[in-house]
């Protein structure tokens, strides 16, 4: 886990500073990514320079020291993250006897000699871990970037002059002389409609990511180049998630719980592999609790597991992981936060995540991994599993409330979602309040201030396209708040639409709700974009399959891993995600959907898999998801900060959103009238990065 720059100017295009200096600042701003070193390659007459940070994890030696140049002098690589099967690939070189003479026993000259052996596309496949990762090939003069299947590391890059830039973070980007970036006010609204911006946008006209599971190629004969390089797709979830679909698994659940056991274990020994000390995050909840079951049966000494704790019960999974972590017999830490302890992070939030960022759980995930690196440099992390199992509540509540509230008459269902949008948020959360006093742990009774308005915006919808874009989405129609867009924009609507159904190969006039959220469409990626084509639309249950794809390709690498790697990396630690394993992927997808979302439940085959290891342990407590109270922080003790931050006057003269209808969202929140702290949380985060970036 480190964090890496780069420029390539092969065709010597005139620089502002000689480009030695020019690597050293843009590694520079990397240095929180790898705190332990630094080292840079710089080849002049091929107008390439390399810079990486090093947070040394596996080969503490010299012999790990990146930018590293393969055994025969053809390569030079630097890497940011981990390839787990590099014992397995080196003993496949070591086979064919195409193995150099080791230096060492680090990932990275794995993946080097791989290069040398297989071509580079052909040893990147062969990869299985989070990585994003240069090549530069002296023979050929090209320059290769790779980033990981599923998106957990970041990778950046843009056209400066004719020089290509790339690095870990746009901070290094930002970084090159001239300080270059324009705020690019389409991915604001995607923002405002997403809380993150979706690969390959960035929030800089100029700049972009490589998006998850694609590479890009680069040499002199490939330029003039422009901010949208073409890349190539090197692995495919839908191709996964159709080849699982053709292949079912059907020798019954229990062999179903067999199989998962071996592959999840696999995956967890596999990532325990560290030369330094390792731990896992542990929520109470199922995904984590399995995880770090299966550690401590793997390792000889107490696991070290990690919890922070709130003051509100409505917000706090600390009993639950105490449970857990007393019945494993782990080496626990749990440290509980104030209010006003979370809420000092606030002020960090622009400069931890270099670009607007608004899942509003990235305060909680910033204080787990400055408590767990006080401990450990690597910890494992549950993420991805309610992706993969199906464990997110709008599996179940999307297609069961759709479904029932098809039998209700439009006008009906109108008339119902004013009456709930009518109730206000202080009025659920004195309900929530009672049912959790009287009902602890009841399914569903959880946060109703949140739930409630997204019920009703469901019941208006006449498609479940419009469903799931509700779902995934908080100002419904950004492009209306975003100064020099159209209301209801096409660059903005094309990332969940539905393409024409002449054009994708589905029945004309078929109310199909997987089609509909097609970004691809508009051949720019997106929330679900490719997810319509890998179903059938007549099979039972492939909406809850769409919506599990379309948040494997959205919303797991946009919102969730960008939330994850920006907050361990601020104080330089790795996190792994087991359940991201491509074998774990690849067997769930094979799994029927009744081992995953169903009897009013997801997760179920895990469920089976911790009843093993925990059968006295009750794991149905509604998820939360690192929640926090955040209605409230905005109407208390954030008020007066988020008050200057969305002043009318302040946003006129900014220029970037329009005063109206913040101001009216505002207003509505502070009185109770709406619920309406995610739509400003998103505009909170801009203003404050805007105001970090002047």
């Amino acid at each position: 886990m480190c964090g890496m720059a780069g420029v390539f100017n092969p065709a010597g295009c005139p620089l502002p500073a000689p480009p030695e200096e020019i690597i050293r600042r843009m590694t520079a701003a990397l240095a929180h990514r790898g705190p332990d070193e630094e080292g840079y390659f710089v080849d002049g007459p091929r107008g390439l320079a390399l810079g990486h940070r090093r947070l040394a994890v596996l080969d503490l030696s010299a012999a790990g020291r990146q930018p590293m140049v393969s055994a025969r002098g053809r390569f030079v690589i630097v890497l940011n993250g981990e390839i787990y099967n590099h014992a397995d690939l080196r003993e496949e070189l070591e086979r064919a006897g195409q193995a150099p003479a080791w230096r060492g026993h680090s990932d990275t000259e794995v993946v080097l000699a791989g290069c040398e052996a297989w071509g580079v596309r052909s040893a990147i496949e062969r990869c299985r871990g989070m990585f994003a990762l240069a090549v530069f090939d002296h023979a050929t003069g090209a320059l290769h970037l790779f980033r990981d299947r599923f998106g957990e590391k970041p990778l950046y890059y843009g056209v400066i002059g004719g020089v290509l830039l790339f690095g870990s973070d746009p901070a290094a980007l930002r970084a090159f002389p001239g300080r270059p970036g324009t705020v690019d006010r389409e991915a604001l609204a995607l923002l405002l409609r997403h809380n993150c911006i979706p690969a390959p946008r960035t929030i800089w006209r100029e700049f972009r990511q490589v998006r998850p599971g694609h590479g890009l190629t680069v040499a002199r004969e490939t330029g003039p180049w422009s901010a949208d390089l073409p890349s190539f797709r090197y692995w495919h979830p839908g191709e996964v998630a159709r080849r699982g679909l053709d292949d079912p698994f059907g020798d019954g659940p229990d062999a179903a719980a067999d199989h998962l056991d071996g592959l999840l274990q696999a995956a967890v020994r596999r990532q325990m592999v560290a030369d330094v000390p390792v731990g896992v995050f542990l929520s109470g909840g199922i995904d984590s609790s399995l995880l770090a079951a299966m550690m401590q049966e793997l390792s000889p000494r107490p696991v070290r597991t990690f919890t922070i704790g709130f003051d509100d019960p409505l917000y706090d999974e600390s009993a639950a992981a105490r449970t857990v972590a007393r019945r494993l017999g782990t080496e626990h830490t749990e440290v509980r936060v104030s209010a006003a302890e979370a809420l000092q992070v606030v002020a960090d939030l622009p400069r931890l995540y270099a670009e607007p960022f608004a899942d509003s759980s990235q305060i909680p995930a910033v204080l787990m991994a400055r408590l767990a690196c006080r401990h450990v440099t690597v910890c494992l992390s549950g993420d991805g599993g309610d992706e993969v199992f199906g464990g997110y509540t709008r599996y179940i509540d999307g297609p069961r409330v759709w479904r029932a509230s098809r039998w209700l008459p439009r006008v009906l269902r109108q008339w119902l979602a004013n009456r709930l949008d009518g109730v206000g948020p202080a009025a659920w959360a004195r309900v929530e309040r009672l049912l959790h006093r009287l009902a602890p742990g009841w399914l569903g009774l959880s946060l109703l201030a949140d739930k409630m308005p997204k019920l009703a915006a469901l019941l208006r919808m006449n498609r479940f396209s419009e469903l799931y874009q509700a779902l995934v989405s908080h100002w419904e129609d950004p492009a209306a708040v975003v100064v020099g867009l159209e209301p209801d924009s096409r660059s903005v609507r094309a990332w969940a639409e539905e393409p024409p159904a002449a054009s994708v190969g589905v029945e004309a006039g078929k109310d199909w709700p997987d089609a509909a959220v097609a970004g691809l469409a508009a051949g720019d990626g997106g929330w679900g974009g490719e997810a319509w084509a890998a179903f059938d639309p007549g099979t039972a249950g492939a909406e809850v399959r769409f919506m599990m794809l379309a948040d494997t390709l959205g919303y797991l690498p946009d919102d969730i891993l960008v939330k994850l790697d920006r907050a361990a990396m601020s104080v330089g630690l790795e996190t792994r995600l087991p359940y991201l394993d491509p074998a774990v992927v690849e067997f769930a997808w094979r799994l029927p959907l009744a081992d995953k979302v169903g009897g009013g439940e997801g997760k179920r085959i895990l469920r089976r898999l911790l009843a093993r290891r925990l059968p006295d342990v009750r794991f149905g407590r509604t998820k939360r998801g690192f929640a926090i109270p955040l209605g409230d922080w905005l109407r208390g003790p954030l008020r007066d900060w988020a008050d200057d931050l969305l002043s009318p006057a302040r946003l006129a003269r900014e220029g970037f959103l329009r005063p109206e209808p913040v101001r009216q969202a505002w207003e509505e929140h502070c009185a109770g009238v709406r619920a309406h702290q995610f739509r400003l949380w998103d505009v909170l985060c801009f203003q404050a990065w805007l105001e970090a970036n002047r």
